[in-house]
């Protein structure tokens, strides 16, 4: 990849996407550029549906959406992100609820 000659790109990630498909990404980037930092920071599920101009099912607004998410973020981890976040619907107790998972997974 050209990326990884470009000492000034400190990090390649996988944003605003599905968490299903995360860990994947995040393998791949990290197979094809294991010098830089991997970024993962997806949405909470939702697909955006560019020739209709809509959002697509997918919204988690349960508690089993949180518990997911953190539990997928374990995946990223384990996967090689070395940032993990979340971006459009992911709310702060989200990022709680990940960051205790990972903690605890690091003990």
């Amino acid at each position: 990849s050209p990326l990884k000659h470009i000492p000034s790109i400190f990090g390649v990630g996988v944003n605003c996407s599905n968490p299903l498909i995360v860990a994947d990404v995040v393998t791949a980037i990290r197979q094809e550029l294991p010098e830089k930092v991997v970024v993962a920071y997806p949405n909470s599920g939702e697909e955006w549906v560019g020739s209709t101009g809509e959002e697509k099912g997918g919204s988690w607004k349960d508690d089993t959406r949180v518990k997911g998410f953190a539990g997928l973020a374990k995946g990223w981890w384990k996967s090689g992100a070395g940032v993990v976040g979340g971006c459009c619907r992911v709310y702060p107790e989200d990022i709680s609820k990940l960051t205790f998972e990972l903690r605890r997974q690091d003990e």
